[in-house]
């Protein structure tokens, strides 16, 4: 083999030197992915853990599942259970809307970024992507609706309640009289 002497009294072969050339590409590679790694930072700081990315989208499909079937429940007068259970839902629809809104593009943006790097989703992933943002805004639409629904029976509601403290009322004052009555306090 073809040796070389430096200055410095280090002496590299010709597969060193293929060696040496192979790693300053490789830190030329590193440098031009520097872009690429930035914004896997700034993602991998906007959450906490990135696997919880494709928790999350599974676990707002189970909310809008159930907050779907919960709206979906038949509003009567006079049954205070389900009233307050579909008002608990449009409670938590409510809570979610800035987050769940802002969700979306992030995740897109991760995605595309894995992709990238020729990480392999499962296809399940794609198919929330794609159509979790539509259910979402249907059950938006639906919350609305409901909400209209909702006010009327939460009005008798509170009138029913209203009438029911006046009469404890009453009951309370027939009874303070009729304590007051009594000769001890003559």
């Amino acid at each position: 083999m073809f040796n070389r002497r430096f200055t410095s009294n280090v002496t590299l072969n010709y597969s060193q030197d293929i060696n040496l050339v192979q790693y300053c590409q490789g830190v030329e590679v590193l440098h031009k992915s520097l872009a690429s790694l930035q914004r896997i930072v700034v993602l991998l700081l906007h959450y906490e853990r990135p696997i919880n990315l494709f928790s999350r989208l599974s676990e707002l499909e189970k909310f809008i599942k159930e907050a779907t079937a919960g709206l979906g429940q038949v509003l009567k007068e006079g049954n205070l259970p389900v009233l307050i259970s579909v008002m608990s839902f449009l409670q938590a629809v409510k809570e979610r809307i800035e987050t769940t809104d802002k969700m979306f593009e992030p995740i897109k943006e991760y995605i595309d970024l894995l992709k990238t790097f020729d990480y392999e989703l499962p296809e399940a992933v794609f198919v929330q992507l794609e159509e979790l943002p539509f259910k979402w805004e249907e059950l938006k639409k639906q919350a609305v609706n409901i909400r209209t629904q909702v006010a009327p029976l939460q009005a008798q509601e509170v009138y029913a309640i209203k009438k029911r403290i006046g009469e404890f009322d009453t009951k309370q004052n027939a009874f303070r009289d009729g304590f007051r009555s009594y000769s001890l306090f003559e």
